[in-house]
């Protein structure tokens, strides 16, 4: 049994896809700058649902470590845009539900695939992170125009 199937992380899946180890560390670099910068622009005015949400969602990203009991992070950011949802009166749509389901069962299914030959943990928790971007951008307050400042 190929324990690394049950990996969450970008490196191991790519690893099982095949690519060239500089390749690995050039796309898990990429993945982790990504996933930092999310996290920072939900996170500049502080602590939210959605914040919250992207931390527990992106914390899979950046390590190249990791192990299929790590996910139980992703169900708390499930949770969360469930909340998040909620209280703002913003349902979800139907692809944002499909996207929410598959991250619940993603840890059912990697111990279920260990002989599948395509890893799909990496898409999953991409599309999860997507889906708290747009609900981010659905309940942000809409932007005041900044004022111009008129020289005398």
């Amino acid at each position: 049994m190929r324990l690394d199937r049950m990996m969450p992380t970008v490196s191991a899946n790519l690893q099982l896809l095949g690519a060239p180890v500089a390749a690995v560390h050039l796309v898990q670099l990429s993945f982790a700058l990504v996933a930092v910068a999310v996290v920072w622009r939900l996170w500049r005015r502080g602590p939210t649902r959605i914040g919250i949400a992207a931390l527990a969602a992106s914390a899979r990203l950046p390590t190249p470590y990791g192990f299929v009991y790590d996910m139980v992070l992703t169900t708390g950011a499930v949770l969360l845009l469930i909340e998040e949802a909620m209280a703002t009166k913003i349902a979800l749509a139907a692809p944002e539900l499909w996207v929410l389901v598959l991250t619940l069962v993603l840890p059912t299914t990697m111990f279920l695939s260990v002989a599948s030959t395509f890893p799909i943990s990496t898409l999953v928790l991409v599309a999860l992170v997507a889906v708290i971007l747009r609900r981010a951008a659905l309940s942000a307050p809409p932007r005041q125009p900044r004022a111009q400042h008129q020289r005398a």
